[in-house]
């Protein structure tokens, strides 16, 4: 999963960040065919920010939690980025009481 991360965005140093591992699935439609999705998100961590993007991809951006919440547009996918927040709040909070 790294080294597609690595070879998707020129991203090296990237440190996954544990116990967060979700899934969302979805159909839609190629033509005439209905295709199955499934689209697994991690949380990980990076210092670096020159990202080089593969042809696969158009463009990416860096945003804050409430930036990335308000150009979500599916629910699911917003019901993920809440959980991935809530999470981070949380281990941070038990950093700062540590």
């Amino acid at each position: 999963m790294l080294r597609e991360v690595r070879e998707e965005t020129g991203l090296a140093g990237i440190t996954l960040i544990d116990g967060f591992r979700k899934e969302i699935e979805y159909f839609y439609r190629r033509g005439e065919m209905t295709v199955h999705k499934k689209v697994v998100f991690f949380l990980a961590r990076t210092d670096e920010d020159r990202v080089k993007i593969s042809s696969e991809h158009q463009a990416f951006g860096w945003f804050r939690y409430e930036q990335a919440l308000g150009k979500t547009t599916h629910e699911n996918s917003k019901h993920l980025l809440n959980e991935a927040e809530g999470m981070l709040r949380t281990r941070e909070g038990a950093a700062a009481g540590a």
